[in-house]
């Protein structure tokens, strides 16, 4: 009887579509129905997110082949979580949108959720690193700012 680990085969495969290159077109994502993303906002009324390459804008960091965003504010980190979440300590306001809105532009795609809750915005097709940003950026009139208030009527079955 042996009690060596079985060696598990390479994924790189999967790591491939995953992050890089053209992806298929996602499922619905099942969950709260929309996808989530804390990011800093400058416009008052109606507030919408900003658009760049740093951390907490609408867009992709550099070096990275997909936007982050969750299917829950509750699956975010602590310090990604608005403060009237338990736990959360940011100031930056959250927003919320459908994966259909953004799936519905020819050039993005919404992938699946993973255990954790994270969601990735992807391109659907071969693009330059600029083209992708600015389609993302396209995405900003589907974003709507989700408050507390927003959240505990979604809880108890209301809408986005």
């Amino acid at each position: 009887m042996s009690f060596r680990k079985k060696r598990r085969p390479k994924r790189r495969g999967a790591l491939r579509r995953r992050f890089g290159g053209a992806q298929p077109p996602a499922k619905k994502l099942a969950a709260s129905g929309g996808i989530y993303r804390t990011m800093e906002s400058k416009e008052k009324n109606p507030k919408k997110p900003e658009c760049g390459e740093e951390r907490n804008m609408l867009g992709v960091r550099p070096g990275e082949e997909a936007m982050s965003t969750t299917i829950s504010p509750e699956k975010l980190r602590n310090p990604l979580r608005p403060m009237w979440l338990l736990g959360g300590s940011s100031y930056k306001p959250l927003f919320e949108t459908r994966p259909e809105a953004v799936a519905a532009r020819d050039n993005l795609s919404v992938g699946q959720p993973g255990k954790d809750g994270h969601v990735s915005v992807l391109r659907s097709r071969e693009m330059p690193r600029v083209e992708f940003q600015k389609a993302l950026c396209d995405t900003k009139d589907d974003w709507r700012e989700t408050t507390q208030a927003d959240w505990l009527a979604r809880q108890e079955g209301g809408e986005l």
